[in-house]
């Protein structure tokens, strides 16, 4: 938005892009060199553009093919690497190393910068902190789910609860604010895009009533910050993203260790190698694979999508839809 339109918004709109440390990010050339980032991706980024014409450069997509060309089939795999020992000597050790279908180690340019984004990342959710409203005892006993309208591939909502830990004591659902009227992607369970804010005022139903009897409170806000937003999935002690939530790829990677990242990927999914390039510099990320036969709703989520079937997007802003969902003005 225009500086001059923020003093009269009654909500912040602060961008995690503002309150980023504004420093160079060099690239660290053990992993990576300046003529591979200049030649070898820049070049797959163009190939991916001229073999599929269209799929980037649209203004609501996010791409990613600098960071993580498409090297088709990668895995993480034990590889014996030489490498300076004592005394200058060349000493040969086995290490973990991301391959791709020949055997040859991958390396990307987000890996290559890997500490220096975890590190900055970090300071801007500790900077920000003040601001975000972190509900108490949310790094500690708190989950966070994050939908991306358009982008996010929605799933059956029963995996959601299989993955809260029994110690949460409160699941907050986030979004932003094009949620309000945008959709969720088309997935191979659900050929019509759902409403984005009738999906996630269901998920909340389905989880308030799920974990009613273990006392575990259930929110759904949009979020207009991403600076804010951000610093949520950050601070959360569980962050969980459905298939193809884009708004949680970085903020997973800045989580302290002992804090847990949960991925849902499906087979449609463009996002799962994501963490896989990254090999062991992820280790608290859990890649949760949904094959088809786990995208079938169970009776609990079919009786509240019968709730809402009359839901509408402009009654829900008028009149307050029942729990607690509201613009947050963070």
């Amino acid at each position: 938005l225009n500086a001059k339109y923020r003093d009269v918004l009654d909500f912040d709109v602060t961008t995690v892009q503002q309150i980023f440390p504004q420093l160079a990010m060099p690239i660290n050339q053990n992993k990576l060199s300046i003529g591979e980032v200049a030649h070898e991706l820049c070049t797959a980024c163009i190939d991916q553009y001229n073999n599929n014409p269209g799929a980037i450069g649209a203004y609501d997509e996010t791409h990613h093919c600098l960071a993580f060309p498409d090297r088709g089939t990668v895995r993480v795999d034990s590889v014996n690497e030489q490498i300076t020992g004592r005394n200058n000597m060349p000493e040969m050790v086995e290490m973990q190393e991301v391959l791709d279908s020949n055997g040859y180690v991958v390396h990307t340019a987000l890996e290559s910068v890997l500490p220096l984004v975890r590190n900055r990342l970090w300071h801007e959710t500790r900077d920000w902190l003040k601001n975000a409203d972190v509900p108490t005892h949310d790094p500690q006993t708190g989950a966070v789910i994050y939908l991306d309208a358009g982008k996010s591939l929605p799933i059956p909502f029963y995996l959601y609860a299989q993955q809260i830990p029994q110690h949460t004591t409160r699941i907050s659902i986030l979004s932003g604010p094009d949620c309000a009227e945008g959709k969720m992607a088309i997935s191979m369970s659900k050929l019509q895009p759902l409403q984005c804010l009738k999906h996630g005022l269901e998920l909340r139903d389905y989880l308030q009533n799920a974990l009613k009897d273990v006392g575990v409170e259930v929110t759904f806000d949009l979020v207009s910050s991403t600076a804010t937003s951000f610093s949520r999935m950050i601070m959360t002690n569980t962050l969980i993203c459905p298939p193809e939530t884009l708004s949680c790829l970085f903020p997973i990677l800045a989580k302290e260790k002992y804090k847990n990242a949960i991925v849902f990927e499906s087979p449609e999914s463009s996002t799962s190698n994501w963490f896989t390039y990254l090999g062991t510099s992820a280790t608290n990320i859990n890649i949760i694979r949904v094959t088809p036969d786990q995208l079938q709703d169970d009776r609990a989520q079919q009786y509240i999508e019968a709730k809402y079937a009359d839901f509408s997007a402009d009654a829900a802003a008028g009149a307050q839809p029942r729990g607690a969902f509201r613009l947050s003005p963070l």
